[in-house]
């Protein structure tokens, strides 16, 4: 009986046991490049018969076989899904010992009582160490921590008779100094300060300094011990800009030294155009033992010109006479206005040391600076605000009492005898006249003048007698800004005196 097997069949039956004997007995076919270069193996297959005979190259299929083909090795198959995690294997053994390290350096101990100050403290390490001297007896405290942190006396040094004492923030007096704020000992003998130059508190308080500088009535010896203590009432005198009081009583103790010896330096010299102040500039406070005009000079260098002379000390601003009135800068008063767009020559001369630093070091003999007097001003000042500031007996202004102010753009001559032109919204008219019927004053800065009626003040025309309120201001004679030139009234964004 014959057994009939489908062309399909055969051929993958044959190719299996081709690909077998291939494979075992690769060298039958060797000589004829079976598979190929190319790992492929070629084959011929006669479609009448089922009969498959491999080749070593396609063109040596007859007419009657049909050419095939197939790879040895199949193309490589997708990347298979990541196997489990396996379970982490034992731990390792310990390592051996590693060598001892080198020794560190020693700690720096404790030097002195006063290096215990400011150490974190408490249970939680947030209040702060303080020591305090008293009666031959040494406490320490722990504070606590504060919101925002209390000023803190941190430091003394000592230098001559100065004793500049350190906080951890700006401070300033909430009362001026007295002298109980602090108790200074030198070797254990009592020495007086009489001051310390901490500033008096501002409105805001924010005028404070980190330090301040004691100064006292006798140098101590160079190499005393010096204690100086913020004493348990001085403590409550010093705040900051947060309104906490400084944290007290502390001591804390240099030893005393000699002067420092930098000499100070004059840094830059300022006047205004048209004005007759000179304020000279230096690198620390100075003051003088004694003041004569002829050691400070100008000179613009053209022999054309006459310079102004220095005649006086400020009035204001004079140089101080003594190591507690120390300050940056000094005034000195002129003979004649400065005039404008001139470069100046400032010399100081202070061949008897005259000029001192708080250390005792003279001003270098001569010192010298150049300013500028600035340029010509022709803007002139207008009106920025004015308003009525009291209104006495009737609505109508022109009462014994009755003030109003104007304020201007810029600082003015302060003039107490210029004429004020008003009308009001009826056409009636009034004239002020400074120093007659009113007077007129001004603020520190010149630039706002309250006029007041002193004499009743009579009214001319309109429909309405007497001088209503609002009322304009229409002229003003005799008002200039310092440079000379007359307010621009009509100009101006507010002449209407009415109730702000």
């Amino acid at each position: 009986m014959g057994i009939h097997l489908s062309g399909r069949f055969v051929r993958y039956a044959i190719v299996g046991v081709l690909g077998i004997l291939i494979g075992g007995t690769g060298g039958i076919f060797a000589s004829a490049l079976i598979p190929g270069s190319d790992g492929v193996i070629h084959g011929c297959y006669t479609r009448a018969t089922g009969v498959l005979r491999v080749v070593g190259d396609p063109s040596e299929c007859r007419g009657s076989e049909a050419a095939i083909s197939w790879n040895q090795i199949g193309p490589q198959g997708p990347t298979g899904a990541t196997g489990a995690t396996g379970a982490p294997g034992a731990n390792g053994q310990d390592g051996a010992t590693g060598p001892t390290g080198a020794t560190g350096p020693a700690g720096s101990g404790v030097s002195s009582l006063n290096s215990l100050n400011g150490i974190p403290c408490g249970t939680d390490d947030t209040g702060t160490t303080r020591i305090v001297y008293s009666a031959g007896t040494v406490a320490i405290f722990c504070d606590p921590a504060t919101v925002g942190g209390l000023p803190v006396y941190t430091s003394v040094s000592v230098g001559g008779n100065l004793a500049t004492v350190t906080f951890n923030k700006p401070v300033c007096r909430v009362l001026p100094w007295n002298a109980a704020s602090w108790q200074v000992f030198a070797s254990a003998i009592s020495d007086e300060d009489v001051a310390d130059r901490i500033p008096v508190c501002n409105a805001m308080a924010d005028n404070g300094v980190s330090s301040g500088i004691l100064v006292l009535l006798n140098p101590p010896p160079t190499g005393a011990q010096v204690d100086v203590t913020l004493t348990t009432s001085g403590h409550l005198e010093l705040r900051d800009a947060a309104g906490n009081l400084a944290d007290g009583p502390q001591t804390h103790t240099a030893t005393a030294g000699p002067y420092e010896t930098t000499p100070p330096a004059l840094t830059s010299a300022s006047g205004t155009l048209g004005g007759t102040i000179l304020t000279l500039d230096f690198s620390e406070p100075v003051w003088c033992t004694g003041f004569s005009p002829g050691d400070i000079t100008l000179s613009d260098n053209n022999p054309a010109t006459t310079d102004p002379v220095v005649v006086g000390p400020g009035f204001s601003n004079p140089c101080g006479t003594t190591q507690v009135t120390a300050s940056g800068s000094f005034s000195v008063q002129l003979s004649a206005p400065l005039p404008a767009s001139t470069h100046f020559t400032v010399t100081v001369f202070n061949p008897f040391h005259r000029i001192q630093d708080m250390a005792l070091n003279a001003l270098p003999n001569p010192s010298s600076t150049v300013f500028y007097t600035g340029d010509p001003d022709f803007t002139p000042p207008t009106l920025t605000d004015a308003r009525i500031a009291n209104n006495l007996g009737n609505t109508d202004f022109g009462d014994v009492g009755d003030a109003f102010t104007v304020t201007f753009s810029e600082r003015m001559n302060g003039t107490t005898t210029g004429l004020i032109g008003l009308q009001d919204q009826d056409g009636s008219t009034a004239t002020v006249l400074c120093g007659s019927n009113a007077s007129c004053t001004w603020n520190l800065a010149s630039e706002t003048v309250t006029v007041t009626v002193t004499n009743p003040m009579p009214t001319q025309g309109g429909t309405t007698p007497g001088q209503q309120i609002p009322m304009n201001v229409v002229f003003l004679l005799g008002f200039t800004d310092v440079a000379g030139n007359a307010p621009n009234v009509l100009g101006s964004a507010d002449r209407l005196i009415d109730y702000e």
